[in-house]
């Protein structure tokens, strides 16, 4: 630190009053030790007059196998996979879905956060960043694959099997589309629910999915 700034921070605290002063060591100790890390981007957003915590919380990040899925995703029903469908999922995502994935060697990396704070679908996808994070209906059908194959009877897991809910945004036809899967446990079963990405509030702990 240079001298001159040295001296300009001794000017503006050493007028100030205790209970101020015990607060700026506090923060100093935290900053000093935690140097262009999480104190130092929060502090950083504070003087923008932005939220200062991120809002979601990395979790863990896994790799699902995108093929072969060799089942029919469309059942006569009106189901996919066995979940009951709204009629959004029907009109926005299900004529991008194949009906049999075909077999692949590749891996699709999934990374897993969970919320901190309630947050609108807006401040979720812009902590998501690039539309290329998002799921492409195909590579959200190999996930939700995996997830309900691994927990038919819910439990946890990949996923969370009570009141939490797992939401994916999903890029289709030039779109986002929110798509919540949640566990009922009242009916044993999976639920999905599609809609547009909205000012509401997700609730704190739920889980949100994204591609890395």
């Amino acid at each position: 630190m240079s001298r001159d700034l040295l001296s300009q921070v001794v000017k503006i605290v050493v007028d100030l009053p205790d209970e101020v002063l015990r607060l700026l060591c506090d923060f100093f100790e935290k900053l000093s030790s935690d140097v262009e890390g999480e104190w130092f981007r929060a502090f950083k957003r504070f003087l923008r007059k932005e939220n200062s915590w991120e809002g979601l919380e990395f979790l863990e990040e896994f790799q699902i196998v995108t093929g072969p899925l060799n089942r029919d995703l469309h059942s006569g029903d009106g189901n996919f996979m066995g979940l009951p469908l709204d009629e959004n999922f029907r009109k926005w995502l299900l004529p991008d879905i194949p009906e049999v994935i075909p077999s692949s060697r590749e891996t699709l990396t999934v990374c897993k956060k969970q919320l901190k704070r309630p947050m609108s679908d807006w401040e979720v996808l812009a902590e998501i960043g690039d539309s290329e994070l998002l799921f492409s209906p195909t590579e959200f059908a190999v996930v939700l694959a995996d997830l309900i194959t691994v927990q038919a009877n819910g439990g946890n897991g990949m996923s969370s099997f009570s009141d939490h809910t797992n939401t994916f945004f999903v890029w289709s036809d030039a779109r986002v589309v929110k798509v919540r899967v949640y566990w009922r446990a009242g009916n044993r079963g999976w639920r999905l629910f599609t809609d547009l990405p909205s000012g509401v509030w997700c609730s704190v702990d739920d889980y949100v999915f994204s591609c890395t």
